[in-house]
């Protein structure tokens, strides 16, 4: 068996333990310390997440910061209380990625004088030991939809763990296991190793158009938290992504600001980007990401500079 399959597999079993989503087990999300006061995550990366540029995909980044600045507030809560991303801000330092990813994040308290709480945290994320990442996020405290319990978040542990048989999958574990097999045959097509299985799963077929860039996405729940709307962090990295396309090649990504407008769901996301600026040194473009009935779920705006050489 395929050795990603397999991972799916793996992943597909331990979603069915209350709280965890699919992309976290998936990836084998790692949780060290959580206090009130700082909390610890952790990634092992594999062929399973590393993409055409030989680095772990944005996506994997995204998602596991936001899942650090997520997890210190919680820490400070109950079990029930939900969180929903307000904002993430994410400042990468450049450079290639590689090794074990650690995210440390801080609590910052909560926010004054608002008639709701959220919570306010920060982040610095490690490759192979070295600060990949730095960042921050706001959280706002809600209630679970109704007629669903919140759970603590297990560690998504895949040593030991046994594949689920695809004769015991109910409906929903055959879609998300049919979204993996289309990644994987999408990547076996690929020449020369242009896109990998990560990519094909994760990254959005954005294309280039007069002064931006357009994407669809064909949502999923490969791409989704455990009350079904796109999670957070994937989101800003699909969005990232598409603004990515609207610049030349020889441009790299150097920070993601995103504010979260309401649930990004619905079958099909539109994610629409502007070029702001393009000057000789920086780049600013704007993002915006509309699901269900075309509301727009997500406003971003990423910060880009020419590579070296």
């Amino acid at each position: 068996m395929d050795a990603i399959r397999r991972r799916a597999l793996v992943a597909l079993g331990l979603n069915r333990a209350p709280g965890f989503h699919f992309a976290g087990n998936f990836l084998g999300v790692e949780f060290g310390t959580i206090a009130p006061d700082a909390a610890q995550v952790r990634i092992a990366p594999g062929p399973f997440c590393i993409g055409a540029d030989g680095q772990p995909h944005f996506g994997v980044v995204a998602l596991l910061a936001d899942i650090a600045l997520a997890m210190v507030v919680r820490a400070n809560l109950t079990p029930s209380q939900r969180l929903g991303t307000v904002s993430l801000h994410l400042q990468l330092k450049g450079g290639q990625i590689s090794g074990p990813l650690v995210a440390d994040s801080s609590f910052a308290g909560f926010l004054d004088g608002a008639a709701g709480r959220q919570g306010l945290s920060r982040v610095t994320l490690s490759a192979g030991g070295q600060a990949a990442l730095i960042g921050q996020g706001t959280f706002m405290v809600m209630r679970p939809p109704p007629g669903m319990t919140m759970h603590p978040i297990p560690s998504a542990i895949h040593a030991g763990a046994v594949p689920l048989a695809e004769g015991e999958l109910d409906t929903s574990e055959r879609a998300t296991l049919a979204r993996v097999d289309a990644a994987l045959a999408r990547a076996a097509r690929a020449t020369e190793g242009r896109i990998r299985f990560i990519d094909a799963l994760w990254s959005p077929n954005a294309r280039a158009t007069r002064g931006g860039a357009v994407a669809t996405v064909d949502n999923g729940p490969e791409l989704g938290n455990r009350v079904g709307h796109v999670q957070g962090g994937l989101q800003a990295a699909l969005a990232a992504a598409t603004a990515a396309a609207a610049l030349p090649a020889d441009w790299m990504l150097t920070g993601v600001s995103a504010w979260y407008i309401r649930a990004c769901e619905g079958r099909r996301l539109t994610i629409t980007s502007r070029i702001v600026h393009q000057g000789r040194g920086t780049a600013v473009v704007r993002t915006r990401i509309a699901g269900k009935g075309r509301r727009q779920a997500l406003e971003v705006v990423t910060t880009h500079v020419p590579r070296e050489g």
